[in-house]
């Protein structure tokens, strides 16, 4: 029996998302925890052009310190 949804990793979720993607109930469970999970940066909606850069460019160097 596999993990609960809720307990596995980012990656174990993207596994489960590709092996259930002939399920959309299934795919969308899992999708919605991928989502809460990952490390997304979103760039507002309403953002400059100079914003959009410097959101990018602080992810980059976040993750370089990683």
């Amino acid at each position: 029996m596999s993990k609960p949804l809720q307990e596995m990793t980012v990656k174990e979720l993207r596994k489960y998302m590709s092996d259930h993607r002939g399920n959309p109930q299934e795919w969308e469970r899992a999708y919605d925890l991928f989502d809460q999970k990952a490390e997304w940066k979103r760039v507002p909606a309403g953002a400059t052009l100079e914003e959009e850069k410097q959101i990018i460019q602080d992810l980059i160097a976040e993750r370089l310190k990683k």
